[in-house]
């Protein structure tokens, strides 16, 4: 099964922010990030007003500047993706994005670009309001976007198209091979 779908900038943003998301690389960054704001802040508010009185309002200041790091972090990823993004599409922000369902693999082709998945790898697929995700492991994933398709019944033959290759797939390793 092949579709082919139209793949915008903030779509494309979105998909990169969902796989950092799920990165316990990336959301190290975020935390230790957090950390380190918090403590900033913290004693520099305690060391402002020594004392008992400091010392609180220094836990307090903490907990708000690590609170407000992880949104502003958010935001300024964001911003930094959609450049990096934009750079890569072009001005018009959007590419097409071709994926074919073969019984070995997953095929991918963007940006003249070409990944291909073994079903094997699959570890899920997430079915959400607005999208379709295809998590394989070491971090490969395909965000695909239920808009792209031609509808309803186009999702659900893909789904259960993929369901059924990696099925296979899974079955194949599980049987031993025929003694020679």
């Amino acid at each position: 099964m092949r579709v082919e779908l139209t793949v915008t900038l903030d779509g494309s943003v979105e998909g990169v922010m969902r796989a950092l998301s799920r990165s316990r690389v990336a959301r190290g960054w975020k935390q230790g990030g957090q950390a380190a704001m918090g403590l900033l802040v913290g004693l520099l508010v305690f060391g402002l007003l020594l004392g008992a009185r400091g010392a609180a309002l220094g836990a307090g200041s903490a907990v708000v500047a690590a609170l407000a790091f992880g949104r502003v972090y958010e935001h300024v990823s964001r911003w930094h993706l959609r450049r990096l993004c934009r750079e890569q599409l072009g001005s018009d922000g959007s590419a097409e994005l071709v994926v074919e369902l073969l019984p070995d693999a997953v095929s991918a082709r963007w940006l003249g670009r070409e990944l291909r998945f073994e079903w094997i790898i699959l570890e899920s697929i997430r079915e959400e309001p607005e999208l379709v995700e295809l998590l394989f492991s070491k971090g490969g994933y395909l965000t695909l976007w239920r808009s792209g398709f031609s509808g309803p019944e186009q999702v659900e033959a893909f789904i259960a198209l993929a369901r059924r290759y990696a099925e296979a797939a899974e079955l194949l390793v599980k049987v031993p091979p025929e003694p020679t």
